[in-house]
């Protein structure tokens, strides 16, 4: 028997896996990141305006005044998500080891060799 061929669009799907926390953490930091570049490439862009006489002073502060403070308001959302989710983990991790603790404590048995005369006459 040869194996049925298994179509081409099923080959290249990749299935997606879902985030873990971790993952969601690395994307606030990624988002914090793009928001700093872009307005930085904002800005760049309101200042050449202006260096052409595209755009006047007066506008050009105005526009460099409102991004800035558009770009404050994204980054400390971003900041904040990502606080809220990192004292989550850590919390969770310090919950998770508090209870492997408990459970390493009642589940041991301490083994100690004789000494002495009793373990020589064994």
């Amino acid at each position: 028997m040869q194996p049925t061929p298994v179509p081409s669009d099923l080959i290249a799907l990749k299935p997606e896996i879902p985030l873990g926390p971790q993952d969601v953490l690395k994307s606030y930091e990624i988002g914090m990141s793009m928001v700093a570049d872009k307005t930085s490439a904002d800005f760049a862009g309101i200042v050449q305006a202006q260096q052409t006489n595209q755009i006047t002073r007066q506008q050009a502060e105005y526009l460099l005044q409102q991004r800035y403070q558009m770009a404050m308001m994204q980054y400390q959302v971003l900041s904040a998500l990502h606080d809220v989710l990192k004292h989550d983990i850590d919390e969770a991790a310090g919950q998770q080891g508090r209870q492997s603790l408990k459970t390493t404590n009642s589940d041991t048995v301490l083994v100690a060799p004789l000494s002495g005369p009793v373990a020589a006459s064994r």
